[in-house]
């Protein structure tokens, strides 16, 4: 397993768009996952959580924001594309992007994704619940701020990830690499 990171609070989605454009068949899905002062509510909107259930999630995480559910203004949030060898399935990596929702950035990512039809699950494990599942006593003050992860606890994060919510998402690699 390898994971690449990149630098915490910068914005890019570059490499991410890039690999997916060229390799779409190594990429396995992708998580989006709100960061808590992105949309500026203590709750998600019932859409972002909807989404996963649809046939094409990054189309319909598209058309919520052409209908101007993000109420016009870009968003912060964390993405966390899963690739796999196509020699290897079973060799899973992990690529974390920090995005906002912007036509440059996370919505050319997810028009990438809906072209291919790959996964963009919605309804993941946010970083604030992670993080108190992992520390069962009191959170370490630091790890609140993500510019403080390790890489460690950012490949724990992931793959937590991945057990608990992308079961479906790799099945569905699995059997389209046969």
């Amino acid at each position: 397993m390898s994971l690449l990171l990149p630098r915490i609070g910068i914005t890019d989605c570059t490499r991410a768009i890039v690999f997916v454009s060229n390799f779409p068949q190594n990429t396995v899905g992708s998580f989006w996952i709100a960061n808590g002062h992105g949309f500026g509510k203590p709750t998600l909107p019932d859409w972002w959580i909807n989404s996963v259930n649809s046939e094409n999630p990054a189309q319909a995480i598209l058309d919520a924001y052409q209908s101007d559910d993000f109420n016009g203004h870009p968003k912060l949030v964390t993405c966390i594309l899963v690739t796999a060898d196509s020699s290897n399935p079973a060799n899973i990596s992990y690529l974390v992007q920090h995005t906002r929702m912007n036509s440059f950035e996370g919505l050319e990512l997810l028009k990438v994704l809906a072209q291919h039809n790959i996964p963009a699950y919605t309804g993941t494990t946010l970083h604030d619940d992670f993080l108190s599942r992992r520390f069962s006593s009191q959170i370490p003050k630091e790890l609140k701020d993500l510019h403080y992860w390790s890489v460690q606890l950012w490949e724990d994060f992931c793959s937590h990830q991945l057990a608990e919510h992308g079961q479906r998402m790799l099945a569905q690699f699995w059997a389209k690499s046969r």
